[in-house]
């Protein structure tokens, strides 16, 4: 009796040990894992428009890839700008082009965006105001943000003046 069990146990550990070595190295490829999926979010990213003459705010949903939070990731695809397709549709950015974020801080409810100083314009007060309201809004729709603050170059005094 001893002998039968013992015979089954060792034929069902060979069993296990080849199913590993021969299944599970390609368990991976038949059952990848659902990465895109789980990392791509749908966000609405603040950009400008021409309405009866005049600039205003303009939402746009994008799905976009999550590489560190979804503040930040919204925040560097606002800085890439329109696409071919929604410039071709008249959407256009007040944030100067080459404008880098150097840093980005999400702590207790206040996200703090640092950029280059190609944020800073020079030009009128609407152009700083459009600047501020896309960013203050692409980051403001989460519900984990409910301050912003914008530095340039670690600086928060004085800029984005017209």
């Amino acid at each position: 009796m001893y002998r039968k069990f013992f015979l089954f146990l060792v034929l069902l550990s060979a069993g296990l040990y080849l199913g590993y070595l021969f299944v599970a190295p390609g368990w991976e490829e038949a059952y990848p894992p659902e990465v895109e999926e789980a990392q791509t979010k749908p966000v609405t990213l603040y950009f400008m428009s021409v309405e009866d003459s005049q600039e205003k705010l303009t939402p746009i949903e994008r799905k976009i890839t999550v590489d560190n939070g979804k503040e930040e990731t919204a925040l560097q695809s606002l800085l890439t700008g329109p696409t071919p397709e929604e410039k071709e549709a008249g959407i256009t950015t007040s944030i100067p082009d080459e404008t880098e974020l150097l840093s980005f801080e999400l702590v207790e409810g206040t996200a703090t965006a640092d950029f280059t100083e190609k944020l800073e314009p020079g030009g009128g007060s609407a152009w700083v105001t459009a600047i501020r309201d896309q960013i203050t809004h692409t980051l403001e729709q989460f519900e984990t943000v409910e301050r912003t603050v914008i530095k340039i170059e670690s600086n928060t005094e004085d800029i984005l003046q017209p």
